[in-house]
């Protein structure tokens, strides 16, 4: 059996920011802050159609059931992503930053471990690692998994899931509140894509599943701030940055029904 799922790929196009310098964010290690000079930007709600921007694709691949470790295979179509307002989901989902098996950041959503009755909503917060692969892929054995409960039902309403990815370091929040902060030799080290997907292959121990009715996972917008490895690129914004007068302001992002604006970002 191949189950239809959604996966959405960001591509490295890199967009300058709507400030000379960039944005920056406070360093948790330090009092000098930390810039990052390029964004990508998107509002799901306002593209009728993926193919019209340049920043994601909708990805064509299949994955077998023995690759996946999993029950059923996987079928990623793009006709399963759709760009329209809607409520938010009621499924499980998935947000990750991935370079390969050992350097990806994810936010995991597992709807099997909802209970509704008794209000509890976990979140997978995991850095796979080497260490990871050592154990067969299960993170949870490793020093860089951490299940948090959130204190709301993420399928009511939008709420903001963020990722910080710094140099041997990763936090995470949800709606600006930390939920966990992981640091050491086993943090990615390397640049990657950033990915929503949404999925299952039927393992028991993870995804669960598959669903008995269609099941979706609903994406308002992806904000991220980051810096290129492009050396052409990096040349150009510190001239850009050094010729401007600019001076520094408040990055507001816009507030959603249960989500803070982004007053952590400022720009530069």
């Amino acid at each position: 059996m191949i189950l239809p799922l959604t996966h959405l790929l960001a591509t490295a196009r890199l967009v300058s920011g709507v400030c000379e310098c960039g944005y920056s964010i406070k360093n948790p290690q330090g009092d000098s802050p930390i810039v990052f000079t390029d964004r990508l930007e998107t509002k799901f709600s306002q593209l009728h159609n993926i193919s019209e921007g340049h920043d994601w694709v909708a990805q064509n691949f299949t994955v077998s059931a023995a690759d996946g470790r999993g029950n059923f295979s996987k079928a990623f179509l793009p006709n399963n992503v759709n760009t329209h307002g809607a409520k938010s989901g009621d499924d499980s989902g998935l947000e990750l930053h991935y370079f390969n098996d050992t350097q990806e950041i994810d936010i995991e959503f597992l709807s099997q471990e909802f209970d509704h009755d008794n209000g509890i909503y976990p979140v997978n917060l995991v850095v796979q690692s080497k260490k990871s692969l050592e154990a067969g892929y299960d993170a949870s054995k490793t020093g860089s998994f951490k299940r948090v409960k959130l204190d709301f039902d993420p399928t009511d309403a939008f709420h903001e899931y963020r990722f910080d990815y710094l140099p041997g370091q990763v936090l995470f929040y949800a709606d600006g509140k930390l939920l966990a902060h992981m640091k050491g030799a086993d943090m990615p080290s390397s640049g990657g894509h950033l990915i929503l997907q949404h999925w299952s292959n039927g393992n028991p121990l993870w995804s669960g599943g598959p669903p008995k009715e269609d099941a979706t996972v609903t994406v308002s917008y992806v904000k991220a701030y980051f810096n290129s490895s492009n050396s052409e690129r990096q040349s150009r914004l510190v001239r850009r940055c050094y010729e401007s007068s600019e001076t520094s302001v408040l990055a507001q992002g816009e507030s959603h029904k249960g989500t803070p604006s982004a007053s952590w970002l400022s720009a530069w």
